[in-house]
């Protein structure tokens, strides 16, 4: 009998590029944000897209409260 091989899988989210904070403040996926909002939200030195996106919507959520 074959042995099944086990096979670790990425999550998607790790499977995503990193962004320095830089390169996010200037790429599209985060124009619609006002850049002072994205530079106050991302205090990490690295994220992915969608990190970074949420990361900025919870700062709006908490300042809009």
């Amino acid at each position: 009998m074959s042995e099944s091989k086990k096979v670790k899988k990425e999550s998607p989210v790790e499977a995503l590029p990193k962004y320095t904070r830089d390169k996010l403040l200037k790429c599209k996926a985060l124009a619609k944000y006002q850049r002072d909002f994205v530079s106050v939200a991302l205090k990490e030195r690295e994220y992915t897209i969608p990190e970074a996106i949420k990361a900025v919507e919870t700062v709006l959520k908490e300042r809009s409260h």
